[in-house]
C-alpha cells in the first residue's frame, strides 16, 4: 500500500534534495507538501501525484496526463500573480512538482472567515490583478484558457498579492472548434458554454471573474447560470457603486457577445470604477530563484522547453531534444504596431531595443523608430543572453517597459520565454525561438 511522504523525509529531484516539512493539502489526485529545498534553504511546495487506490488504470492514466499538463503549462509561464515552477521530476515513478510556496490564504478562506460581504474597494483591487493575470494567459501562443476562475482557486498573501492556483482543467484555445471535447469547470462560476454548449474562450474566464466578484461583494455562492440584475448586487452590499455592479451584470452576460470582449477590457473598467489611486502590489516583485545559487554548474536548462536537467543528460527529459550547444536555436522577435509589422532574427546578444541616431551613429538591433510615435528611447531596453537564458533589461528608459502587460523596473533583467509579451508604447513585440 502506497503512503503519503513522511515528514522528514528525503525526496531527490534534479536540482537539488528536498526535506518534507509538512502536508499542506491532499485531494482524489494528489497530495501538496511544504518542502525545504537543501541546495539553499528555500521553503517550496512540492506536487506529487497520488491516484486513490480504487482508482482504474484508464483513469489512472487521465489523472496523470492531467497532473504533468498543469506541470508543464506553469512551467512554461512567467508573470507575477502566477506560482513559479522549479522544476518536474519522478519519485518512485509518481510525477512531481517543485512550485513556488505561496503562504496566504485563498479568496474562498476570507470569505469564510469574515462571513459578510467584502469592501468594494478591497475585492475591486484584488481582482484587478485576477484580471491581469487572465490577460497574460490569453494572449500567449495558443491563447490559455483558465476555465476554472473562483474564489478557492485564487491565493491572497500578506502583501496583498494573488496567486492564480490550479491549472489542473485550463486549456489551449482551439479556433475554429464549435465546442469543448469535455465541460469542465465549477457550478456557480462556469458560463453556459462550458456545460458543453459550445466551446470556451478568453470571455468564458471573463463570466467566471464576474461570478468570483459577485460571491465575494455578497456573501453568497453563485446560483448555476443565474445572472444578477441591476439593484440585486447593491442592495446585499452598500460600497458596491453603481459602475461596478454594471461591470458584474457585463460580464456574467449569457451571451459571450455582450460580456467584456477580453480580460484585459475588464480590468481597465475595473480600474475606472475604483474611485482612488491603484497601487499596484506586484511592482517589484521578484520570482524565487529557479535554479539554487551556486548549482548552476550541476544542471543544463534546455533550449527548447527550458526544463532543468542534470548535467550528465544527453536529452531532455522533458521534449526529448538534445542538450548541449549542437541546437542553438535563434530568437525571433515578432514587432508590429498599427504602422506596420516586422520579424527579426537574433543569434548575437546583447542586442539593443530603441530608435536609430544616425548623427549619434547610433543603430539598435531592433529598431524601432519605423513603428514608434517616439515613445521608445534611442537606447530603451536589452535582450541579453546570460546562463542559457534570455533577459530583457530596461536602460532606464524615459516612457518604461512592460513585459505581459507588467511595468518592467530599470536596470533590472527579466527572464523572457516563447510567447512572451514586450510593449513599448504602441509596439509589441512577441518573443519566440526557431
Amino acid at each position: 500500500m502506497r503512503e503519503y511522504l513522511a515528514n522528514n523525509s528525503i525526496v531527490t529531484g534534479a536540482l537539488s534534495d528536498y526535506r518534507v516539512l509538512a502536508m499542506i493539502g491532499r485531494g482524489g489526485m494528489g497530495a501538496v507538501y511544504r518542502v525545504m529545498r537543501m541546495a539553499d534553504h528555500t521553503v517550496w511546495a512540492l506536487k506529487e501525484l497520488f491516484p486513490t487506490e480504487e482508482m482504474r488504470p484508464v483513469e489512472e492514466s487521465d489523472q496523470r496526463r492531467l497532473f504533468l499538463q498543469e506541470a508543464e503549462l506553469l512551467r512554461s509561464l512567467a508573470h507575477p500573480n502566477l506560482p513559479a515552477v522549479s522544476e518536474i521530476f519522478t519519485h518512485n515513478q509518481w510525477p512531481c512538482i517543485v512550485m513556488e510556496f505561496v503562504p496566504g490564504q485563498t479568496l474562498d478562506e476570507r470569505i469564510r472567515t469574515v462571513n459578510a460581504p467584502l469592501a468594494a474597494v478591497q475585492v475591486s483591487s484584488v481582482c484587478i490583478q485576477v484580471a491581469r493575470v487572465l490577460e497574460y494567459l490569453h494572449t500567449r501562443t495558443p491563447p490559455i484558457i483558465y476555465r476554472d476562475i473562483k474564489p478557492s482557486n485564487v491565493m491572497l498573501r500578506a502583501d496583498r498579492v494573488i496567486k492564480l492556483i490550479d491549472f489542473g482543467v485550463a486549456r489551449t484555445h482551439k479556433k475554429g472548434q464549435s465546442k469543448d471535447t469535455v465541460a469542465m469547470g465549477s457550478a456557480g462560476y462556469a458560463p453556459p458554454e462550458q456545460y458543453g454548449k459550445g466551446q470556451t474562450d478568453a470571455r468564458s474566464d471573463v463570466y467566471g471573474l464576474g461570478s468570483t466578484l459577485l460571491h465575494l461583494l455578497t456573501n453568497i455562492t453563485p446560483v448555476p447560470l443565474h445572472q444578477p440584475t441591476i439593484g440585486s448586487v447593491r442592495r446585499l452590499n452598500a460600497t458596491v457603486t453603481p459602475e461596478l455592479e454594471e461591470i458584474i451584470v457585463k460580464a456574467m452576460e449569457h451571451d459571450p457577445d455582450k460580456r467584456f470582449q477580453s480580460a484585459g477590457e475588464m480590468a481597465e473598467a475595473l480600474l475606472a470604477c475604483l474611485g482612488e489611486p491603484y497601487n499596484d502590489p506586484t511592482v517589484g516583485v521578484t520570482p524565487p530563484p529557479i535554479i539554487p545559487a551556486g548549482h548552476t554548474e550541476g544542471v543544463q536548462t534546455c533550449k527548447s522547453c527550458r526544463h532543468v536537467n542534470r548535467i550528465d543528460s544527453r536529452f531532455c527529459n522533458s521534449c526529448g531534444k538534445p542538450l548541449g550547444g549542437e541546437d542553438k536555436q535563434t530568437v525571433l522577435l515578432i514587432v508590429a504596431s498599427p504602422r506596420g509589422s516586422n520579424r527579426v532574427r537574433l543569434d548575437r546578444f546583447p542586442a539593443r531595443i530603441g530608435r536609430r541616431d544616425p548623427a549619434n551613429r547610433l543603430f539598435p538591433e531592433i529598431d524601432l523608430a519605423d513603428y514608434d510615435r517616439g515613445v521608445a528611447s534611442r537606447s530603451h531596453a536589452l535582450i541579453i543572453e546570460q546562463n542559457g537564458e534570455h533577459l530583457l533589461q530596461d536602460l532606464g528608459s524615459l516612457n518604461g517597459t512592460q513585459l505581459n502587460g507588467m511595468p518592467v523596473a530599470a536596470q533590472t533583467p527579466q527572464p523572457l520565454r516563447p510567447g512572451d509579451r514586450i510593449r513599448i508604447g504602441e509596439v509589441e513585440i512577441e518573443f519566440r525561438w526557431e
